[in-house]
């Protein structure tokens, strides 16, 4: 995966610019989960600190964001951004993020030590790999979601014996803010 996210971004940065990436975000046909503009206003209201792990193009995760507005000063991004000098894309190819390695020692330093603070934790992932996003045996309660969409009944199993809780195809964040009383 690490090599196939290094090669794609290499081709990627032949040809992306700002214009692209903002052109892309009004001709995208993304969508949030049900519910989650209500979860990260709540997390938002209650100043909670909120890292968004992805390792898709954090540019466009941020713009998505923030086209929703739904992105708050509580919410670190933790992506593979591209930064432009001279509308010349630059990004870090030996250090990319892929759904192999998000992990927890990728979130900033000075994040990772607010974090060693916290009692209470919780994770939120598509892939049993995003366990590795926290660090769970420094936090006394750590809560985890997974979210399963597809092949259910071949994940399922697997998904039960590595998430608390287990939300499949038309799980959503209303359901999370239900569990956890919001």
């Amino acid at each position: 995966m690490k090599k196939w996210a290094k090669e794609s971004f290499k081709l990627l940065s032949k040809y992306v610019t700002e214009d692209i990436i903002d052109k892309s975000l009004e001709d995208a046909n993304l969508h949030l989960r049900k519910g989650t503009k209500e979860f990260l206003d709540d997390l938002s209201k209650k100043n909670i600190l909120t890292i968004i792990m992805s390792s898709g193009i954090g540019n466009i995760v941020k713009g998505f964001l923030q086209n929703e507005n739904c992105i708050y000063s509580n919410t670190i991004i933790v992506s593979n951004f591209f930064r432009f000098e001279n509308n010349i894309p630059k990004i870090d190819l030996d250090d990319l993020m892929a759904t192999t390695n998000k992990e927890y020692i990728r979130i900033p330093e000075k994040t990772r030590n607010v974090l060693q603070n916290k009692k209470a934790c919780l994770l939120f992932g598509d892939l049993i790999e995003d366990l590795k996003m926290i660090n769970k045996e420094k936090l006394e309660n750590t809560l985890t979601f997974g979210f399963l969409d597809e092949n259910i009944e071949n994940n399922l199993e697997r998904f039960n014996k590595n998430f608390d809780i287990v939300l499949t195809e038309k799980g959503d964040f209303n359901n999370v803010r239900q569990i956890l009383e919001m």
